[in-house]
């Protein structure tokens, strides 16, 4: 069989149009098998801080006092070890969250005050607010809604 140059090009551009209309469809895929993961790894986190804070006298995780600011090492920190207790880890690692790539995607920034939110300009995966234990995503302010 012989093809023309003619039969070729049109050919490959009806796969380019295909391949065209199905990229956003893909996408958008993408997207509603990632918020599921997202909202699971919040409720996780979420339990496992107030598991914590239950048997820590209402202390949240890396509090050293009642009240006391935290910071992301010391979250972190407390959250995947054992304390003097006995009692944890609560958490094997952070979980990374699904929208974003690279090696903050299971970074978390820790905040101090009542009224913040996050703004998804911190550049990681998750944030904690230590004075209202709020765990949230801010990748976006989208996200930060969750």
């Amino acid at each position: 069989m012989h093809y023309s140059i003619m039969n070729l090009l049109m050919t490959m551009g009806l796969v380019a149009l295909i391949a065209a209309s199905a990229g956003p469809r893909f996408s958008k895929a993408s997207f509603e098998n990632r918020l599921p993961e997202m909202i699971d790894s919040l409720y996780t986190v979420r339990s496992q801080i107030e598991s914590c804070r239950l048997e820590h006298g209402g202390m949240l995780p890396g509090q050293t006092s009642p009240w006391a600011c935290v910071g992301a090492d010391p979250f972190g920190d407390f959250m995947m070890r054992q304390d003097a207790s006995g009692r944890g880890p609560w958490l094997k690692t952070v979980p990374a969250n699904p929208f974003m790539t690279g090696d903050k995607a299971n970074d978390v920034t820790c905040v101090n005050e009542v009224g913040v939110s996050p703004t998804g300009e911190e550049g990681t995966g998750w944030w904690f607010n230590a004075a209202t234990g709020e765990f949230r995503a801010c990748d976006s302010r989208f996200h930060a809604e969750y």
